[in-house]
């Protein structure tokens, strides 16, 4: 591909109506409409072009395991934890019919389904958000030593 052709290619990504409402969907945690709009789309969209997306999905991994890895996390004993602020957490509200992230507070089979729902959407770009990826980590190894 030349590098006009890649240009245009970019741009049009940038202002494609489908990936900015599913950044919102994203952003929102209106999780049924943004998976079904993965499967339908997504699939031939690489996320890096439209970091929107990215970022909004990993910012809703973060929240979602917060609460297991503030439990096991060492840094618990030096610093008392501050609540995020508002506007930068995802929105839940348990009224919402539809399928919706939660924070889980322990590592059950709950935990494990939404871990593998948002992977299996940012699989390859784990390594764009490098703390996420620290959490998982120390999470999944903590699981590892102490079943």
């Amino acid at each position: 591909m030349e590098r006009a052709e890649r240009a245009d290619f970019l741009g049009q990504l940038l202002y494609s109506t489908r990936l900015w409402l599913m950044s919102s969907l994203a952003e929102i945690n209106d999780w049924e409409h943004f998976y079904f709009m993965w499967f339908m789309y997504g699939q031939h969209v690489d996320l890096i072009a439209h970091q929107p997306t990215l970022r909004n999905l990993f910012r809703l991994l973060d929240w979602s395991i917060e609460p297991v890895h503030r439990i096991i996390s060492y840094s618990r004993l030096f610093k008392k934890h501050q609540p995020p602020r508002a506007d930068k957490e995802p929105h839940y509200d348990a009224k919402v019919p539809t399928r919706q992230i939660v924070q889980c507070t322990a590592l059950n089979e709950q935990f494990f389904d939404q871990v593998e729902d948002i992977l299996s959407v940012v699989k390859g770009y784990i390594g764009f958000c490098p703390p996420t990826y620290i959490k998982l980590c120390r999470i999944f190894r903590r699981l590892i030593t102490n079943p």
